[in-house]
């Protein structure tokens, strides 16, 4: 019906006048981040990196789907890491980006996938093992025995596994056998190999009715000799091979799957190659048909899904309103 003002103003001021909070239903959701990208090269053979956090409700036990009031959601997807082109200096590779939604009150946060172990400068040595996220990165394949960088890196907050340990020689063994870790997957832990670590699997959701794997790790590299660790089932990169010099790059992650970039090989050069990039992240709602769900903007879409719901994808940052 239609307020006065003074109604307005009365049922405002006894806390009575709706404000959008009113819950007319709920909905699941599943939250990938972006992956991290391979680790940074500079005469090293780098880790690959871990998948995005993958955060979900739709039937995973112990999770219970969120409210949906008539307030507008947010939703933030988050970028895969970044891989620039190789410098004299070799630029710093990065880890993945968070993707969260949230309506102010309720928020999901999906971490970014941990960065790929690797070296950062050669006089001296700055090496470092690789690094926690969602899934942790891969370690790094090493030069000394033991090297620090060798370690793959933990999974944050139960969102995803650890990235494999790199291997490494002793000084005056054959050339071969350093190969990296590969990045931790959402299902499964980056694994270790001494030609290259393959990338953890993925996990796969049925969420928008298909099932769909997502947030792999990505495959270590390799030194000097054939062969490369292979990509996390679910959008990981492949690692980068050791022959011929200068070695091959790592592959990038693939684009809303949240999968980790792979390891650079390397053919014994200083700066020779760079890691793959990591894979941006998505985000899906799933929600009753009785509701009505206006999202924005139109590079996300609304689609009808089984047992009368409705799936919101989202693949680049926007919002979604409810009524």
């Amino acid at each position: 019906g239609v307020w006065s003002m003074q109604s307005q103003f009365q049922a405002q001021g006894e806390g009575s006048w709706p404000d959008g909070t009113a819950v007319i239903g709920s909905m699941d959701y599943l939250a990938i981040a972006g992956g991290g990208a391979g680790g940074s090269t500079v005469g090293a053979i780098t880790g690959g990196g871990g998948g995005g956090g993958y955060v979900e409700s739709y039937g995973t036990p112990g999770t219970t789907p969120v409210n949906v009031t008539c307030k507008a959601w947010t939703v933030t997807i988050g970028g895969g890491g970044a891989a620039p082109i190789p410098s004299p200096n070799c630029g710093e590779n990065t880890a993945g980006v968070n993707t969260v939604i949230t309506d102010g009150c309720t928020t999901v946060t999906a971490l970014g996938g941990g960065l790929g172990g690797g070296n950062l400068t050669q006089s001296p040595w700055t090496e470092q093992g690789g690094q926690p996220g969602g899934s942790g990165g891969g370690g790094s394949g090493g030069r000394r025995s033991p090297s620090p960088s060798c370690a793959g890196g933990s999974a944050l907050c139960s969102q995803g596994n650890p990235g494999g340990a790199g291997t490494y020689i002793c000084a005056g063994a054959p050339v071969g056998g350093r190969g990296a870790g590969g990045g931790g997957g959402a299902g499964s832990a980056g694994n270790k190999a001494a030609q290259g670590g393959p990338g953890g699997s993925g996990k796969a959701s049925c969420i928008s009715a298909a099932a769909v794997t997502r947030a792999g790790g990505g495959g270590g590299g390799n030194y000097a000799i054939a062969g490369q660790g292979a990509a996390g089932p679910g959008g990981g990169g492949q690692g980068g091979t050791g022959v011929p010099a200068p070695a091959g790059q790592g592959a990038n992650g693939t684009v809303n799957l949240g999968g980790g970039g792979g390891g650079g090989g390397s053919g014994g050069g200083c700066c020779g190659t760079n890691a793959g990039a990591g894979g941006s992240g998505v985000a899906f709602l799933r929600y009753p048909t009785a509701i009505t769900g206006s999202i924005a903007p139109g590079t996300n879409s609304i689609a009808c899904a089984p047992g009368s719901t409705k799936v919101a994808t989202f693949t680049v940052s926007g919002t979604i309103s409810f009524s």
